[in-house]
């Protein structure tokens, strides 16, 4: 209930509680965590996203490709790109593949930071394509300093009706 309503640290301290009291939800541990780090990814809490993870691997939950994937996105919400390729290579290590989303996330995110080394690194370690990926960022980039370029030029000549649109 705790979760549903958005209260992160309510559900944190009755999980706590209840592991401490080594209570079981019926094998719904995984789907628990899985909410939780999501939940926790979700708001930009990447210290209680992580915390969850290693309370579940801690006591035997395996974790499935969503939450390697909601650490992922969450650190690369951060701006993290460090942080993020760890929890990929973390991934890959427990035979869990990160999904598509992942994938695309953490490319854009070293496209952005314009790491070419990040991207030879998870091009090399982990087959991720990149150079589709790089590409869609960059256009987006291109297209976007256009359009404001655009409206920037329309608001200086006074022309608000094309620089609304």
């Amino acid at each position: 209930a705790a979760l549903r309503l958005g209260n992160l640290a309510a559900a944190d301290r009755i999980y706590a509680n209840a592991i401490r009291l080594e209570f079981t939800f019926g094998g719904g541990e995984a789907m628990l965590v899985e909410s939780i780090v999501n939940s926790a990814a979700s708001v930009g809490d990447l210290g209680i996203a992580e915390r969850w993870f290693q309370r579940a691997t801690d006591v035997g939950v395996q974790l499935d490709s969503a939450v390697y994937s909601a650490l992922i996105c969450a650190a690369v919400d951060s701006r993290d790109l460090r942080v993020a390729e760890s929890w990929f290579d973390r991934a890959t290590n427990a035979g869990v593949e990160p999904d598509e989303v992942a994938r695309s996330y953490i490319v854009s995110c070293a496209v952005q930071l314009r790491d070419a080394s990040a991207l030879e690194r998870l091009n090399k370690r982990h087959g991720v394509s990149t150079e589709t990926v790089a590409f869609r960022v960059l256009v987006d980039e291109a297209a976007a300093k256009a359009f404001d370029g655009m409206i920037r030029n329309a608001a200086k000549t006074g022309d608000l009706q094309n620089a609304k649109r």
